[in-house]
């Protein structure tokens, strides 16, 4: 095995390296070659922590000529812009290999861990950054052997940010129907993520909102993920909970969703808001979980 800086010929193994695993996670789901290869020099969606990123490299594994494992290393900068927790530290992005390569792994493991080293980063996490174009935190459940090459490697994830991907169709979603409390309306404008939101209005009161994102493939650069929309936020305030507004507002999203040309819909649900009714809520709908992810990977 011979452990190397990516190069552009790499490019077509680490494509199906990658949709190899993705496709594993939400059905269908895969990433352009030139998307791939763009995204190694940036993070847009993440808004916050990619700033602060001061060198990114990424590594690759090949045996006889073939890429078996790549990695994706960051090193944040270590300055008074850079939120505290994340000064000089360092973060193994994502790394991937299949089951059969597990050996490859490790010694990539291996590697990054020694390029912190080199880097000075005082701590070590793995997966915070995350793969650009999926909803994917983590390791999900489905990628069972990326989790045994980290935990080998002296990583451990925060119990806490544990999520799960839930997902599933449009089409027999009712429409929104009557407001479920007296005097509510509906307003549409511009969400505080990426999508639309709805927000429901009592007055000059707000109980709620839901937002919704109706282009997963970022205007045609993500081609496989047309059909696609996303459930990112909803949010009722305590005293309404209960009486109807949440599938509500829901259905106010759903219905935008199939409008924008969506027939399929994912969403990430946090374990405690799940464990407090939220998967319940959504299997009304019909979905359900794609796969549970393990987020908050660190060196111990």
């Amino acid at each position: 095995m011979v452990i190397e800086p990516y190069r552009s010929e790499h490019l077509p193994e680490l494509q199906m390296l990658i949709n190899q695993h993705v496709s594993a996670v939400l059905p269908g789901w895969a990433l352009p070659a030139t998307y791939i290869e763009q995204h190694l020099a940036r993070h847009p969606q993440q808004i916050i922590i990619d700033p602060w990123v001061a060198e990114r490299q990424t590594l690759v594994v090949t045996q006889r000529g073939q890429a078996r494992a790549v990695a994706h290393l960051l090193r944040y900068a270590d300055d008074d812009e850079v939120g505290v927790e994340y000064r000089g530290s360092g973060d193994i992005a994502w790394l991937f290999a299949t089951p059969d390569h597990q050996a490859a792994a490790s010694a990539l493991l291996a590697a990054a861990q020694a390029q912190m080293q080199i880097w000075n980063a005082p701590r070590v996490s793995a997966w915070d950054s995350g793969l650009p174009g999926a909803p994917i935190g983590g390791i999900p459940d489905v990628w069972a052997h990326l989790a045994d090459v980290f935990t080998r490697g002296g990583f451990s994830p925060n119990p806490e940010r544990n999520e799960a991907l839930f997902g599933g169709w449009l089409d027999a979603i009712p429409l929104p129907g009557d407001a479920p409390v007296d005097g509510l309306t509906i307003r549409r404008s511009v969400g505080n993520i990426w999508g639309t939101r709805f927000t429901a209005w009592r007055g000059d009161e707000v109980l709620g909102w839901c937002e919704c994102v109706g282009d997963l493939s970022e205007g045609g650069a993500l081609p496989a993920l047309r059909g696609w929309g996303e459930l990112a936020e909803l949010y009722v305030e305590e005293p309404w909970r209960n009486r109807g507004l949440g599938a509500w507002l829901v259905r106010h999203a759903v219905e935008w969703l199939r409008l924008a040309g969506s027939t399929r819909v994912v969403l990430t649900v946090a374990a405690d808001d799940e464990a407090a009714g939220a998967g319940r809520f959504y299997r009304r709908f019909g979905w359900d979980v794609f796969t549970r992810m393990q987020d908050g990977w660190a060196l111990q």
